[in-house]
């Protein structure tokens, strides 16, 4: 039987009275601390963020973006000075798995997975479990990359939005942005129940699901009421064009033109018909280029299809 937690990356945007962090862990049973990537935080705050979770709560930690720059530069000592200091946080917070990313401009030569081969041959990591996301553009390198992290048994992440891990292991780790840019991104019931066939046909017993997008809390609310239930919540109050301007209600700006409205809010997703989502993109494509001065205007219009 698959476990399958389900978070977002951090709770900073998280908006609720008082404790944010308290309010999200009483929501959610795993959390990515996403700030570690930029800064090692100290290890006194580290104690306070466990402290006001329960002990069944789950952080997954990002390894600090300086691990990159080491590895650049082939500095072992530094790397391994890096990960210890990751591994002091982990333990804090009773983390089971360090994210660690190659960005796209890290170039895979054959002496970089070298390095890589033989920091992870270190034995550095306890009982820490490293999931390791490649964003290096395809070539020769990565392929030989995906056998070294295999080889040691780290797992490979991916957005399971988009891809399948390159190999099965017991544990599976995905960062869920979607196919927006820059994460400006909202599922579809569609999409969610595709990435949850996804994380159950990798074969792991346990699978971390850690959303990114604009909308990653009430994505990540949906799947999660999936996974009880087997069924996905009211998307909105209603549904056709009433959807859409519930959707729209909550910060669309007006005066604006259809293609401004297309611009700015046609990521989103609305419930045009029961149990059916469409992306509001979809809906204003279908009138022709107009100035509205308010979202009444833009409802007429709309009731007119």
């Amino acid at each position: 039987m698959v476990e399958i937690l389900v978070g977002a990356g951090g709770w900073s945007y998280f908006e609720v009275p008082g404790d944010r962090l308290r309010s999200y862990s009483e929501a959610f049973r795993t959390v990515e601390v996403n700030s570690t990537y930029y800064r090692i935080p100290r290890l006194g705050r580290v104690e306070a963020w466990r402290r006001r979770v329960s002990p069944g709560f789950e952080f997954t930690v990002r390894c600090n973006r300086d691990l990159t720059w080491t590895l650049e530069l082939g500095s072992m000592d530094a790397c391994l000075e890096i990960l210890g200091r990751m591994r002091e946080v982990c333990t804090v917070l009773d983390a089971r798995v360090l994210h660690v990313m190659s960005p796209a401009g890290f170039e895979l030569s054959g002496e970089r997975v070298t390095m890589i081969d033989s920091l992870l041959s270190s034995g550095k990591f306890g009982g820490l479990r490293l999931a390791w996301e490649i964003r290096s553009r395809p070539a020769e390198g990565k392929e030989r990359l995906l056998r070294v992290l295999q080889d040691h048994g780290v797992v490979h992440s991916v957005d399971l939005s988009r891809e399948s891990p390159a190999y099965s292991s017991d544990l599976a780790y995905s960062r869920l942005f979607g196919k927006g840019e820059h994460n400006v991104y909202q599922f579809t019931n569609s999409e969610l129940g595709d990435i949850d066939r996804r994380a159950r046909s990798t074969g792991a017993a346990k699978v971390y699901l850690n959303f990114h997008g604009t909308r990653m809390y009430k994505d990540a609310a949906r799947i999660s009421v999936y996974e009880a239930t087997g069924k996905f919540p009211k998307f909105t109050h209603g549904v056709g064009v009433d959807s859409v301007i519930e959707v729209l209600g909550e910060d669309a700006q007006f005066p604006s033109t259809t293609s401004m409205l297309l611009k700015a809010q046609g990521w989103k997703v609305c419930e045009w018909e029961a149990n059916q989502q469409f992306r509001v993109s979809d809906i204003l494509s279908k009138i022709e280029e107009k100035r509205f001065q308010s979202l009444q205007d833009l409802q007429l219009e709309l009731r007119r299809l």
